[in-house]
Protein backbone atom coordinates (compact mmCIF):
# COMPACT_ATOMS: atom_id res chain seq x y z
CA UNK A 1 0.00 0.00 0.00
CA UNK A 2 1.43 3.38 -0.91
CA UNK A 3 1.62 6.67 0.93
CA UNK A 4 1.34 10.25 -0.31
CA UNK A 5 4.89 11.59 -0.66
CA UNK A 6 6.29 14.84 -2.02
CA UNK A 7 4.76 16.32 -5.12
CA UNK A 8 4.21 12.95 -6.81
CA UNK A 9 0.65 12.39 -7.90
CA UNK A 10 -0.78 9.23 -6.49
CA UNK A 11 0.89 7.08 -3.89
CA UNK A 12 4.53 6.09 -3.46
CA UNK A 13 5.17 2.51 -2.44
CA UNK A 14 8.92 2.01 -2.82
CA UNK A 15 11.53 4.01 -0.92
CA UNK A 16 15.31 3.78 -0.80
CA UNK A 17 17.53 5.09 1.97
CA UNK A 18 21.06 5.86 0.80
CA UNK A 19 23.73 6.30 3.46
CA UNK A 20 26.75 8.02 1.99
CA UNK A 21 29.79 9.79 3.39
CA UNK A 22 30.10 12.35 0.59
CA UNK A 23 28.13 13.97 -2.22
CA UNK A 24 30.04 12.24 -5.01
CA UNK A 25 29.32 8.71 -3.83
CA UNK A 26 25.72 9.69 -3.05
CA UNK A 27 25.21 10.93 -6.61
CA UNK A 28 26.90 7.86 -8.09
CA UNK A 29 24.59 5.63 -6.05
CA UNK A 30 21.53 7.62 -7.16
CA UNK A 31 22.59 7.33 -10.80
CA UNK A 32 23.13 3.57 -10.52
CA UNK A 33 19.82 3.11 -8.72
CA UNK A 34 18.06 5.13 -11.40
CA UNK A 35 19.51 2.86 -14.08
CA UNK A 36 18.53 -0.23 -12.10
CA UNK A 37 14.95 0.91 -11.70
CA UNK A 38 14.72 1.31 -15.47
CA UNK A 39 15.30 -2.43 -15.84
CA UNK A 40 12.23 -4.10 -17.25
CA UNK A 41 10.15 -5.78 -14.59
CA UNK A 42 12.30 -4.79 -11.61
CA UNK A 43 9.73 -2.53 -9.95
CA UNK A 44 7.05 -5.19 -10.27
CA UNK A 45 9.40 -7.81 -8.86
CA UNK A 46 10.32 -5.55 -5.94
CA UNK A 47 6.66 -4.99 -5.16
CA UNK A 48 6.08 -8.75 -5.17
CA UNK A 49 9.16 -9.57 -3.07
CA UNK A 50 8.14 -11.31 0.15
CA UNK A 51 10.80 -9.63 2.30
CA UNK A 52 13.84 -7.34 2.35
CA UNK A 53 16.27 -10.21 1.70
CA UNK A 54 14.46 -11.12 -1.51
CA UNK A 55 14.29 -7.46 -2.58
CA UNK A 56 18.03 -7.10 -2.01
CA UNK A 57 18.63 -10.19 -4.11
CA UNK A 58 16.58 -8.73 -6.94
CA UNK A 59 18.57 -5.49 -6.83
CA UNK A 60 21.88 -7.36 -6.82
CA UNK A 61 20.82 -9.50 -9.79
CA UNK A 62 19.72 -6.44 -11.76
CA UNK A 63 22.98 -4.69 -10.88
CA UNK A 64 25.03 -7.61 -12.23
CA UNK A 65 23.26 -7.29 -15.58
CA UNK A 66 24.07 -3.56 -15.95
CA UNK A 67 27.28 -2.54 -17.66
CA UNK A 68 29.83 -0.83 -15.43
Amino acid sequence: QGVPFGSVRGLTDIFFLIGSVDDRSHLRTLARLSRLLGSEGLLSALRAAPDAVAARGLLLEADERLPV
